[in-house]
Parts: structure tokens; sequence; C-alpha cells
């Protein structure tokens, strides 16, 4: 992030967001979950855009 800037959603049951094109983002799961990512473009595992982030 180039500006540092931060924004931290706690999501309910049933609840979703969007993320900006382009934009790194973090996703945190507190408890078990099902999660659905629909992408604006088909996955190419040649080039991938979606990378494991290890928390420590």
């Amino acid at each position: 992030m180039a500006t540092g800037a931060r924004d931290e959603f706690k999501l309910g049951p049933q609840e979703g967001i969007i993320f900006p094109v382009n934009e790194t983002h973090v996703v945190i799961f507190e408890e078990h979950s099902d999660y659905l990512m629909i992408k604006s473009k088909q996955s190419d595992p040649q080039s991938p855009d979606t990378y494991a982030y290890p928390v420590v």
C-alpha cells in the first residue's frame, strides 16, 4: 500500500465485501467459515493473482 492506509471490517453471517480492483487486501478468518470469491478474470495458474498470507 503506497499510502499505508488501512481499513478493518468485521462481517456477520451472510455479509460480504467488494474489493477495488488492483488493490492489495488480506482476509483473516477468526473462525471456520465458508466463503465465495467471485473474480473479474478467470484464474490462470501460470500467472497467479492470489497469494497465501501466513499469519503467525
